[in-house]
């Protein structure tokens, strides 16, 4: 996959600085739109040619747009052009993955698979997927798949072995890690995740082992310093899992669990005092960080309550509420889909320029800007 594709996924449509490129970006939305819903028209037509000229086109000037190459591989699919379309399906659908966008990438991902259910890449990048997504079961299931295809790169090795852990067959997943650091050389990932494992199970001593050479290989990862202060603090290594935790929170000290867990090995040493200190700040920290998830808890609930009215077609009830939340990107959304509810385009496009504020990276929200100056402008 192409760095400079992930990249515009998540750049597309952020406004140019300052105001003068406004209206050429407007411009371009406009364009975006129509050539879009011209190219869907193609397509259905039984045009599947026109189409692909028309999708080339928006894909060349828009090269992060995901739909666009979406609607590319079914023209070049109507066309009996597969190897492409499954080539296109497969790019953009690991792009949105690493874009964060799981579920969508799922799609694109299934959509790969039904073009060629032999691909053995397709099987790994579904699965690969569905693991993010934690659909473990059917993850595995993919995963298994295109290794029996042929796919053994470490890397999707890797991924069954997290598949076949998250699923419950154990013994399965650590095969597949030492398999991989037999085959493979000394991977740091297939050390991770099997030193991941084995402290899992409790396996305090091998584990120890596998996460100092994994630590060797990246000293600066937090996880695995933490990974491997707890196992050592379960082999019974108190010192050195004391002087462990101690340089681990030197770098991160807000890191409120392995605090307690200090707190807990100096009690168990003696060192009262110490112990007394380090319990103060990790409830300190353990506040804070409560505080901060009751409050994105709460924002959350209350702009789904926010989109239960819509549905409910309560919208003005739901415009009040929303107008309520504040400068939130989301509750933003949400007071725009109520004025639209309503047929207020003007009031939807200010909450989205609003919005855009706070998410320039937001390519959904300044599409359905453009959308709504599409539609008030169809209006007049």
């Amino acid at each position: 996959m192409k760095a400079a594709l992930r990249l515009a996924l998540l750049l597309l449509f952020a406004p140019a600085a300052g105001v003068s490129h406004t209206r050429a970006l407007d411009d371009d939305s406009v364009w975006l739109v129509r050539t879009m819903q011209s190219a869907q028209q193609a397509l259905d037509a039984g045009q599947p040619l026109q189409a692909e000229q028309l999708y080339r086109e928006i894909c060349e000037r828009q090269p992060g747009y995901a739909e666009a190459h979406g609607g590319l591989a079914f023209a070049l699919r109507a066309q009996g052009r597969g190897a492409e379309a499954l080539a296109i399906l497969l790019q953009v659908g690991q792009s949105l993955l690493y874009g964060g966008n799981g579920p969508v990438a799922r799609e694109y991902l299934e959509q790969a698979v039904a073009i060629d259910p032999r691909s053995a890449a397709a099987r790994a990048a579904l699965g690969h997927c569905l693991l993010v997504e934690r659909d473990y079961e059917r993850a595995t299931s993919e995963l298994e798949r295109a290794a029996e295809l042929g796919e053994r790169s470490p890397a999707v090795r890797i991924f069954l072995g997290a598949a076949l852990w998250e699923s419950g067959r154990i013994e399965d997943s650590e095969r597949i890690y030492r398999e991989v650091l037999a085959s493979g050389g000394r991977s740091l990932a297939a050390l991770q995740s099997l030193g991941g494992l084995l402290l899992w199970q409790g396996r305090y001593v091998e584990a120890a082992e596998l996460l100092a050479e994994a630590r060797r290989a990246d000293p600066d990862s937090t996880q695995l310093a933490l990974d491997q202060a707890r196992a050592l603090d379960g082999a019974g290594r108190v010192d050195p899992a004391i002087a462990a935790y101690r340089r681990l929170l030197q770098s991160t000290p807000g890191l409120y669990a392995a605090r307690y867990n200090l707190a807990l090995l100096l009690r168990k040493t003696g060192q009262d005092a110490q112990a007394q200190a380090e319990m103060e700040r990790f409830r300190d920290a353990h506040a804070v960080a409560q505080r901060e998830t009751r409050r994105r808890t709460l924002q959350r609930a209350r702009v789904d309550y926010g989109w239960e009215l819509i549905r409910a077609g309560k919208s003005e009830l739901a415009a009040a509420h929303f107008r309520e939340l504040g400068d939130d990107a989301e509750a933003l959304s949400g007071l725009a889909a109520a004025y639209e509810a309503v047929g207020d385009a003007r009031g939807a496009a200010g909450a989205l320029e609003r919005a855009l504020t706070l998410a320039p990276e937001r390519q959904d929200l300044r599409l359905r800007l453009t959308r709504v100056r599409l539609g008030a402008g169809s209006a007049e």
